[in-house]
């Protein structure tokens, strides 16, 4: 779990760097039934440039998925997947311009038996 915080650390990292446009934020739906496990505030200097929290849930990334590509289907996500040594992993980014976006990553965890359900928002708009 150690290595997830480190790559949501470089993922906002990346998107800070890269930059992201001025949208409002979008409502992403809660996963039904998943539990709180982690958030995280991304801060540099004392400035609040977005946050990541995380939750997760024991039904199958598959279902996961599908509950994510139906409920964010009219925001034309850019989706983004690949399979790892333990699982596999899915991001849905909506609302990406110069200084902002939205992300939703779906991440298998084989050995622990759990999905995990990463909510990112990034916010460069100073």
């Amino acid at each position: 779990m150690k290595v997830l915080l480190k790559i949501l650390g470089i993922l906002v990292l990346l998107l800070i760097i890269l930059g992201c446009s001025e949208t409002e934020e979008v409502q992403i739906p809660e996963y039904p039934n998943a539990v709180e496990d982690q958030e995280l505030q991304a801060e540099i200097l004392g400035m609040n440039f977005g946050n990541v929290r995380r939750v997760i849930t024991r039904d199958s990334f598959d279902t996961v998925f599908n509950f994510y590509t139906e409920h964010l289907q009219s925001y034309n996500p850019k989706v983004m997947s690949h399979k790892l040594d333990d699982g596999r992993q899915a991001a849905f980014t909506i609302n990406e311009t110069e200084k902002s976006s939205q992300t939703v990553a779906v991440q298998e965890f084989l050995k622990e038996g759990v999905v995990a359900i990463t909510f990112m928002n990034v916010d460069m708009g100073f």
